[in-house]
């Protein structure tokens, strides 16, 4: 097992060097990849941990080996949110999929909530946005009292009606949520904008604008008779004193806590595509992309200094930031932990598109998700790990595999 996982880490490092199928060959370990996938299927079937964990110590996962199962078979994961108990709570599928999911997995089980169908939390962690339906409640823990309910957008708040655009069923989708510490107020995040919830009602606050000629002025599209945008994305600041947002179609916007426009940044690349805020509140960090590249803008929420690039070469699908780095999730299948600008304090190998980030309070544990259906758990033991790809602090202690041609998901 070990011999298996060390040729194909051998074998990625010489691809990532720049050398071609040709100069490296076959995948000396290619075909062994299917016996190791049969074993796991086995393993999986008994439910048990202990077992779990001595074929994880024989087998580490190899992404590169098994990339052409996840390319066919892979889901979307995210968001997701990690519970004291070591539990974590994720999406599988996509938000504009009907057969999209809520999930808590523990170790080697899986507990589906059929009845969600959005999921957030304030930057204390300790307040709970949770749609079951019709309206959002938010709850002082996952399962504690409820402290407010909230009515869903219908998607035509504050549009004007000369665009001659309707409600539709995706206004009434939770694809994010961030419940603000007192949970008396909600920011939501859906194809049709970025909205702010009170219990008094609900309050638009992506786009504002529509120029005549601009880009949100289009009176149909694929999601029938109502608006519909690409890339959206927003981020509250852990002091809830600043919202950063954007989409395709937008600069990269700085927002007051309450909803209104505070400043403006041009993308260093085409399309805003994510941002995330330092633990102080002080900067903010926005990724814009263009295909699989892209480049990160860092600026300040203090004063009017002029922004900084803090890279230039990442798509970044999901972010963290730590008292020392701004950690992305790269298209290429990497968390990158940049810790100034161009400089990558350390990299690792998770395989498929990076999808959602999460970190313990204590910074010693990351979960990490990617559209190849992959769920990891990493963390801080002190020593290397001899099976990553890549020069990171952090260890894979755990993997679970989301594929839509396995009937149950594979605990690795």
């Amino acid at each position: 097992g070990k011999t298996y996982v060390a040729d194909v880490k051998a074998y990625h490092r010489r691809m990532d060097a720049g050398e071609t199928c040709d100069e490296v060959g076959a995948d000396p370990r290619i075909e062994d990849a299917a016996t190791v996938l049969q074993l796991a299927r086995r393993v999986n079937e008994h439910s048990d941990a202990a077992l779990a964990q001595r074929f994880r110590a024989r087998f580490a996962f190899a992404p590169d080996a098994l990339i052409s199962i996840a390319q066919d078979h892979g889901q979307f994961i995210g968001p997701l949110f990690s519970l004291d108990d070591g539990r974590v709570i994720v999406r599988i599928g996509p938000a504009y999929e009907e057969t999209a999911q809520w999930m808590i997995v523990a170790d080697v089980s899986f507990e589906t909530l059929p009845q969600v169908s959005g999921v957030g939390r304030s930057m204390n962690r300790r307040v709970w946005a949770i749609c079951e339906g019709e309206y959002i409640v938010t709850r002082d823990g996952f399962s504690g009292p409820q402290i407010a309910r909230f009515e869903l957008p219908t998607g035509v708040e504050g549009l004007p009606e000369s665009l001659g655009l309707e409600s539709t069923d995706y206004a009434r989708r939770c694809n994010e949520m961030i419940p603000f510490n007192d949970g008396k107020r909600v920011l939501l995040r859906n194809a049709t904008g970025v909205y702010l919830l009170t219990p008094e009602g609900v309050r638009r606050i992506h786009p504002q604008e529509f120029d005549e000629d601009g880009p949100y002025t289009w009176p149909k599209n694929q999601f029938d008779n109502g608006l519909a945008l690409d890339m959206l994305h927003m981020a509250l600041s852990p002091d809830e004193r600043f919202i950063a947002l954007g989409d395709q179609d937008s600069r990269h916007i700085l927002l007051k806590g309450d909803g209104r426009v505070l400043k403006e940044f041009e993308p260093l690349s085409d399309y805003p595509h994510c941002a995330v805020f330092s633990p102080d509140s002080s900067k903010v960090a926005f990724n814009s992309c263009h295909l699989y590249s892209g480049a990160t803008l860092l600026a300040s929420t203090q004063d009017d200094s002029e922004p900084t690039t803090l890279d230039n070469g990442s798509r970044v699908y999901a972010a963290v930031a730590t008292k020392d780095a701004f950690i992305v999730g790269s298209a290429e299948g990497y968390l990158d932990a940049l810790g100034a600008p161009d400089n990558i304090l350390w990299r690792h190998h998770v395989g498929s598109s990076m999808s959602g980030i999460e970190i313990s309070a204590d910074e010693r544990v990351i979960w990490a998700a990617s559209y190849g259906g992959y769920l990891v758990r990493l963390e801080r033991l002190g020593h290397d790990d001899p099976f990553s790809i890549g020069h990171s602090p952090y260890s894979e202690t755990a993997r679970w595999v989301f594929w839509q041609n396995e009937r149950h998901p594979l605990r690795w």
